[in-house]
This record gives C-alpha cells, sequence and structure tokens, in this order.
C-alpha cells in the first residue's frame, strides 16, 4: 500500500483527486481480505442418482415372515392348523401315506430350507396314545424349534398305530421316504426341501432301520431318543450306514441297565473303527418326551 501511495503523490494531483484514489486503493485491499478470508467450497460431487443417507448407507428390512403364508397353503391342502406363541402344528394327509402326518414349524420363519423327519414309538392304547394331538403336544417341538434357533426347519411327523405297524408297512418298497418328503415340500410350496435328519423314540428303531438300507442317501443325521432296542437287523442297518454314508453323523441317547443299553454296548463294538458318531446316557427314569426335551439341543 505504501508504494501506492508515494506514487499518487508524485504524480502531481489535485489534493481532491488524490484522497478519491486512496478511497479506491483501500476499498481494492478490503476486497482482497475478505476473499481470503471466506472457506473454500467443496467441490462439486457428481451425481450417484441416489439421495444420500444422514445416518449411512440404507440396512436392508428383513426378510418377510412367510410361516402364515406357509400354514395358509397347508389349509387349503385340506390340513388342520394349530398355532401358539411360538409355532404352528398342521395335521393332515399326504399321499402316499396311508396314516395322519404332522407339520411343526417356527411362527418366526422367513423361509423353510431344513427337514427333519420324527417317527414316534409305540402306540399302546395309552391315554396319552390315543389322540395325536395329545403326543404332539407332549414332545413340544415347535417350542424345541424356537429355542434352538431353528426357525428354518420344518419338523414331519407321520401318525403310526400299534408297534409302528404304519411305519413298518410304509417304509419298504420303491422310494418311500424320499416321496413323503417330497409331498410335504409341495404342500408347503417349497417343493427342493430335503429331509436330511431322521430322528426317533422307543420302537422307531425298527422302520428307520429299514429307511437307511433302502434310502440311506437321503440322509445325513440319525438321532436315537432311547431307540437302540437290540435288535441286530434294524442296528446293523444305522451301523453299516453310519460308516459308509459320507458325511454322516449318528447319535445315540441311550439308558443304561435297559434294553437300549444292551443296544448300545452293540453299535459300540459295531462302530469301534469309526468317529462319525457318539452316544449320551440319559436319566433311565424319564418319559420319552422329558428326553427329547432335555436333550434336543445336544443332538444339534
Amino acid at each position: 500500500m505504501d508504494a501506492r501511495v508515494a506514487r499518487i503523490k508524485s504524480m502531481g494531483l489535485k489534493k481532491s483527486q488524490r484522497s478519491g484514489a486512496l478511497i479506491l486503493i483501500l476499498l481494492s485491499l478490503s476486497s482482497t481480505a475478505q476473499e481470503i478470508s471466506a472457506p473454500i467450497a467443496a467441490p462439486e460431487a457428481h451425481s450417484t442418482g441416489e439421495t444420500p443417507s444422514p445416518e449411512g448407507p440404507e440396512i436392508a428390512p428383513p426378510a418377510p415372515i412367510a410361516a402364515p403364508a406357509y400354514a395358509q397353503k397347508l389349509r387349503d391342502a385340506g390340513f388342520t392348523c394349530s398355532d401358539d406363541s411360538l409355532s404352528y402344528t398342521c395335521i393332515g394327509k399326504l399321499s402316499p401315506y396311508p396314516g395322519k402326518v404332522a407339520l411343526v414349524f417356527s411362527k418366526t420363519a422367513p423361509k423353510l430350507t431344513k427337514g427333519w423327519t420324527h417317527l414316534h414309538g409305540y402306540r399302546l392304547g395309552l391315554n396319552r396314545d390315543k389322540s395325536f394331538q395329545n403326543l404332539l403336544d407332549d414332545f413340544k417341538f415347535g417350542s424345541l424349534l424356537n429355542q434352538n434357533g431353528l426357525n428354518d426347519t420344518v419338523m414331519l411327523i407321520p401318525e403310526s398305530q400299534g408297534k409302528n405297524a404304519t411305519h413298518l408297512s410304509y417304509f419298504t418298497g420303491s422310494a418311500p421316504y424320499e416321496k413323503l418328503y417330497k409331498a410335504a415340500g409341495t404342500a408347503l410350496g417349497e417343493a427342493t426341501l430335503g429331509f436330511e435328519t431322521l430322528s426317533g423314540h422307543s420302537g422307531a428303531f425298527k422302520p428307520i432301520g429299514n429307511i437307511l438300507r433302502t434310502e440311506g442317501a437321503r440322509v445325513k443325521k440319525v438321532i436315537f431318543y432311547d431307540a437302540s432296542y437290540y435288535s441286530p437287523d434294524a442296528l446293523d442297518s444305522v451301523a453299516k450306514w453310519t460308516k459308509t454314508r459320507d458325511g454322516s453323523k449318528f447319535i445315540n441317547m441311550y439308558r443304561k441297565n435297559t434294553a437300549t443299553g444292551k443296544g448300545q454296548s452293540y453299535l459300540k463294538g459295531k462302530l469301534a473303527t469309526t468317529d462319525r458318531w457318539s452316544s449320551i446316557a440319559v436319566s433311565e427314569d424319564s418319559n420319552h418326551w422329558d428326553m427329547v426335551e432335555k436333550n434336543f439341543s445336544k443332538a444339534l
């Protein structure tokens, strides 16, 4: 600024002209100072066509719960569906199975992707055996699915009469297991659903042996709940499947000092060379539904 003032004085201007020139210099300096102190604007962002979120990227909404739709499909197919706060239990018929079947699944199921078949034991005419619904109520399969985070799994329980007479007569011949679980998947609208877990309690050991003998490739896990009764024919089928089926897993829950304890000893000899199985001794005085409920998570 000093250099500018000296130049103006040397130009021989009148006093009024010099004052005007000085004012212009001061205004110029003021404008320059404002420009220097102004914040630097951020470079203009290229538009991506999306509205930025002040809270970060958007989170996808949870998958819609499909359980009510599954229940409605089954009702449309002639099933009777009951429900509680946790699950649906739907009872009906699936051709070609000759008896009733139950399909049990969580109320929070977003999509059913896994199947689990359970075969019950003898029906000897006791009060608890007279109603299929009573048997299902005792075992609380829906609660067990929820408590163990299996809301993607549907349980298939086919009813049998007498000493597993219906099971034994049906699970013979040409691919009966596949036909049953495919009928279940079709009824649910999930035609590709597989039922790779197979469990049973008490007298279910014989029909399970039949299934493994002819359709063992369709099963990956077998669980016995007090079902290892000494019967070499059935237990040999389980042992052979365990040793030869790639990726197989067999879990035997038995009662010591009982007929299933004897079967456990037999299996131990047959399966001594494989690590694809495990055994769990359970209380001798527990009934079957308590046994299943208390040990369900150990088989997962």
